[in-house]
């Protein structure tokens, strides 16, 4: 597949066939200097007719934060087919955590073309008929077993379970009305001490629970 490109600065380093991946590197076109707290419209100095019925998102590469102390503040741009005239350059909108420079042909972020979804046509019914999964932000939690007690006596170092913080904050927390930020890790940890406490390692962090809290 080819895709026409016009580039509008010889300085700017030409796009290359990747090998690896599905995201080109696209670069700025221009020296930036930005204090923290600014934001500027990057221009990537480059203007594309994509394939029909294709479409480009534009993403941040994963170092752009930590070289730049910069972020898209659209998060992620989508470049339609259509904008495929002479004067339709890319740009990237970044905004300045740190004082930062980009120089000419620093590589700021990055893309991949997409087909457009299928059309779509909307059916508007009373009943979906499906069993529930359980609401906003119960991602993966059919895996995790609701309403068990657990008899915190048969626990031991080296063990994976499952921790129902949404619960525990509910149950531990709410008469105290703390909004504890440390239980916001839903998910498994690994028991790696037990003593009137359990002690438990959570996404390489250390936490420490009463038995209890496990009932």
């Amino acid at each position: 597949m080819k895709i026409k490109i016009k580039y509008f600065s010889d300085e700017v380093k030409r796009l290359e066939k990747i090998t690896k991946g599905d995201w080109i590197d696209l670069r700025s076109a221009e020296k930036v200097i930005l204090k923290a707290g600014e934001s500027a419209k990057v221009a990537l100095g480059i203007a594309m007719e994509l394939p029909k019925r294709y479409e480009a998102f534009v993403v941040p590469r994963s170092s752009s934060f930590k070289n730049y102390g910069t972020i898209q503040v659209n998060h992620m741009g989508v470049v339609d087919e259509v904008y495929c005239g002479d004067n339709d350059q890319w740009f990237c909108p970044l905004y300045a955590i740190r004082d930062t420079v980009i120089e000419v042909n620093d590589r700021i972020c990055q893309f991949r073309i997409i087909e457009h979804q299928p059309d779509l046509e909307f059916e508007e019914v009373k009943v979906l008929g499906n069993k529930d999964r359980g609401g906003y932000g119960t991602t993966g939690k059919d895996e995790i077993v609701q309403n068990v007690e657990v008899n915190p006596n048969q626990l031991k170092v080296g063990d994976t379970v499952t921790i129902r913080d949404d619960l525990i904050a509910e149950k531990w927390y709410g008469e105290m009305n703390i909004v504890s930020e440390m239980l916001c890790h839903k998910g498994k940890a690994i028991i790696i001490e037990i003593t009137d406490f359990i002690h438990l390692d959570v996404d390489g962090g250390f936490w420490n629970w009463t038995k209890e809290m496990f009932k």
